[in-house]
């Protein structure tokens, strides 16, 4: 049976999508980074340009309060499209 992973974080940044990732890991999460980034430009495409964080299904719940934990802020507002996937 394969594992089935959820998305529990979006931005625009490989960079941040790995850091993410990188602190989930850390508290004893698998996580997986999914870059639909343009590597080869310079600058980000808005929505287009989109690395997500990835879980196995049972840890989902766990990953987001670990990043509200962390009090990462929604900057939707902003050029960021850094969100939560609640």
């Amino acid at each position: 049976m394969q594992q089935q992973w959820e998305v529990c974080y979006t931005t625009n940044t490989e960079v941040n999508a790995r850091l993410i990732a990188g602190h989930l890991q850390a508290q004893g999460i698998p996580a997986q980074v999914l870059s639909q980034v343009d590597s080869m430009r310079a600058f980000t495409l808005g929505s287009l340009a989109i690395a997500k964080v990835l879980v196995p299904q049972e840890y989902y719940t766990q990953a987001i309060e670990c990043l509200i934990d962390m009090e990462i802020e929604d900057e939707s507002d902003n050029t960021d499209t850094d969100t939560f996937d609640v």
